[in-house]
């Protein structure tokens, strides 16, 4: 074997190497963007949700996305204590609300739904006027669908 072969083959490894090296850093970075996406997934449900994720979310999470959501979860419940001596909840919309009043339609029955006026026997597929606050936990659960 001559010098010439010798530096070929060492050129061959050394970009053969350089090709792993990139493909292995190129896979990083898409696994790394991934769980990043999945992660800002999970923290939205904790606003947008609160504890009540629907089944249908909850049944495609694994026990570590369950347990990361319900530790952000506790996060901006802590963080909300800490900023307020009263319950004030952080993930609840405080715009003022164009109207008072929603109007929604049962997607099953409920019994005994409390609301500010009082407890209410709702039927399934009937249409409801209630206040926008007592009912938009019940609308994220899927329990209610605002009629357009």
């Amino acid at each position: 074997m001559n010098n010439n072969e010798i530096d070929q083959d060492n050129l061959a490894v050394k970009y053969n190497n350089q090709f792993l090296i990139a493909r292995a850093s190129k896979n990083k970075r898409c696994i790394l963007a991934y769980l990043n996406d999945r992660m800002n997934k999970l923290e939205n449900y904790s606003w947008e949700y609160n504890k009540d994720i629907p089944e249908q979310i909850l049944s495609k999470m694994d026990e570590k996305d369950k347990n990361y959501q319900e530790q952000y979860y506790n996060l901006i419940n802590k963080y909300s204590k800490n900023i307020s001596e009263s319950d004030f909840d952080l993930t609840k919309n405080y715009q003022p609300p164009k109207e008072i009043y929603i109007e929604v339609r049962a997607l099953q029955d409920i019994n005994n739904l409390k609301t500010f006026e009082g407890e209410i026997n709702v039927v399934k597929n009937h249409t409801y006027s209630f206040r926008k606050n007592d009912i938009e936990h019940y609308i994220r659960k899927g329990l209610f669908a605002i009629n357009e």
